[in-house]
């Protein structure tokens, strides 16, 4: 790709595309080029593949969030379409009405990059009371990754959560471990969501127990990683102020506005024709050779500790 076009809902720095590329020594066209041309010939060699005709913008993309390594590349196409082939329901277009079901949860990925390149995910939650599982939250969390995978070229994500007037109590009875487990691996063994830090805004002292269950879900290298903020000050400490929404302190719109912004894209029919052909790229099972097995994702795993996130 020659350029970084914004999207209506991502922002790009001027130096992006050189920048992250020269961090992962790509800086050379040619060797981009070269790193694409061997994912597609590996691809048209593996028979359990269904889909081996992927736009060559998007299999640079898993280039970059895999740090410039082509095998590590491989690995995690292999494994998202294992995931969407083994578990179809949490892929596929999402309705505004599905979304919709958690009024008390905001969330969005803001417009603006730091001067990093990273992307910051934000999520408000408000809610006192929940009436409904989390499925579809995780399952419009991982269409924002798809949504990413096919636009983004980022140095990495910067997750906040905002539990400042969420009834812990409530939430704590929502949570469903496995769940979130296998959604945290979808994200990032499927996707190469590269994780650079999670910031947590509570003053509730139960918000221990939430971290808790956090780091359950995620590798001992991120859980180090996750950080609690009583004010918003610490937290312009690691995400800087500017880029956040007006009510945290920052230039951008509101909170609600960019949420709105995101659920538009997501749910527009141009992007669940995407997501609709982006749920044909799976694996047949039945046609890999045991010894190319390396995890099972049929389920979620005992452990989590074996997750690489950077």
């Amino acid at each position: 790709m020659e350029s970084l076009p914004p999207t209506p809902i991502l922002g790009f720095n001027p130096d992006t595309l050189r920048d992250v590329r020269r961090q992962f020594d790509l800086d050379d066209v040619a060797k981009i080029h070269e790193s694409v041309d061997l994912i597609e010939a590996w691809l048209q060699k593996q028979d359990y593949h269904v889909k081996k005709d992927y736009d060559r913008k998007h299999l640079e993309r898993a280039i970059i969030f895999n740090k410039g390594s082509v095998e590590k590349a491989k690995s995690k196409i292999d494994n998202i379409c294992r995931f969407r082939a083994l578990h179809p329901k949490y892929f596929g277009p999402i309705t505004r009405e599905q979304r919709l079901l958690y009024p008390g949860i905001i969330d969005c990925i803001l417009p603006k990059m730091t001067s990093e390149h990273e992307r910051v995910y934000l999520l408000r939650n408000d809610g006192k009371k929940f009436e409904h599982g989390l499925f579809y939250y995780y399952k419009y969390l991982i269409a924002l990754a798809e949504y990413a995978q096919a636009h983004d070229y980022n140095n990495g994500v910067i997750a906040i959560f905002d539990y400042m007037d969420v009834d812990l109590f409530e939430l704590f009875k929502l949570i469903n471990i496995v769940e979130m487990q296998l959604g945290m691996m979808i994200l990032t063994e499927g996707f190469g969501m590269r994780l650079k830090g999670l910031h947590i805004l509570s003053k509730n002292k139960g918000i221990d127990v939430i971290v808790k269950i956090f780091k359950q879900a995620l590798s001992e290298k991120l859980a180090n990683r996750i950080q609690v903020h009583n004010s918003f000050d610490t937290l312009y400490d690691y995400v800087p102020k500017n880029l956040l929404p007006v009510e945290y302190g920052g230039a951008d719109k509101s909170l609600r506005t960019v949420s709105d912004n995101n659920l538009d894209e997501i749910t527009s029919e141009k992007f669940r024709q995407h997501l609709t052909r982006m749920s044909e790229a799976v694996t047949n099972e039945k046609l890999r050779q045991s010894d190319e097995v390396n995890t099972d994702y049929s389920g979620v795993p005992g452990t989590f500790r074996t997750l690489t996130i950077d």
